[in-house]
């Protein structure tokens, strides 16, 4: 959260060459999509009732995808390379609302979540390199190769470290626990069918390019994030990231179900 993630964030953008106008294009789809996505997911979240504290966890494991660790490998099994990056950029308000809002959702009084956003978090690592990576691309900033270099070894290393730590949370649990939150599947069926049917109707009319519709289907239809898990451990008590962790293994799972059908759809 504080080294590895921001580093990935910022290495993202920094082998590109020129801006794109799809690229701004997309970005806009993406501010559009993340401020409709937590309004959603507070009427969501309130037809599932999940229980006191843990209102704030289902709402953010409803807005956040695992787009860098599963989405990716998806996109550019199906459209190359080129398609990683207008994930990133499509995602970049992830970056800049997870560190904040995200943080927010973790503060609950009973069932209703503070809405204060502290000053240290709005500032934090993750918040700060998603502005960077933005004024690094729209900018054509040039980086050294040597930093860039430096930032793919160390982000390199967030997506196994983060698999890491879930696993490590999941360990102590019993099938028991994790089938207990039945909740979390009725989640999982939003998360993975409904959102990503919605993004397929919505793309399909306004973008003309397939692959450019593809990311915005496949971000939507993507398992929660491991940072859900990693975010509510550092931010949040134990109910809450027991809760995330949970979320994040059932979706993860489902989702090995889910995710080819999508690519056959989309193929």
């Amino acid at each position: 959260i504080q080294v590895t993630c921001p580093a990935l964030i910022l290495y993202s953008v920094c082998k590109q060459t020129e801006v794109n106008p799809e690229v701004v294009h997309l970005l806009g789809l993406g501010v559009a999509l993340y401020a409709v996505l937590p309004l959603a997911a507070i009427g969501l979240t309130a037809l599932i009732r999940p229980g006191q504290g843990k209102h704030g966890v289902y709402q953010m494991l409803l807005v956040f995808g695992n787009v860098t660790f599963m989405g990716f490998p998806v996109v550019q099994a199906l459209y190359g390379e080129q398609a990683i990056f207008y994930m990133n950029i499509f995602n970049i308000p992830f970056t800049l609302l997870i560190f904040t809002y995200g943080i927010v959702l973790l503060r609950e009084k009973g069932d209703s979540p503070q809405t204060m956003i502290r000053a240290k978090d709005i500032l934090s690592p993750g918040f700060l390199s998603g502005l960077l990576s933005l004024v690094i691309y729209f900018a054509q900033i040039p980086v050294p190769s040597l930093v860039v270099n430096a930032l793919g070894f160390v982000g390199g290393v967030t997506t196994p470290l983060s698999m890491m730590v879930i696993g490590s949370m999941i360990a102590g649990f019993s099938f028991r626990e994790v089938f207990q939150e039945r909740k979390l599947f009725l989640l999982s069926g939003i998360k993975l069918l409904l959102f990503p049917a919605l993004g397929f109707v919505v793309a399909n009319m306004l973008l003309k390019n397939p692959m450019l519709s593809g990311v915005v289907i496949i971000s939507l239809g993507m398992p929660s994030a491991s940072l859900c898990a990693m975010v509510s451990r550092r931010y949040g008590n134990t109910l809450q990231a027991n809760t995330a962790a949970i979320g994040v293994f059932v979706t993860t799972l489902l989702s090995i179900v889910t995710i080819p059908l999508m690519m056959l759809l989309l193929a």
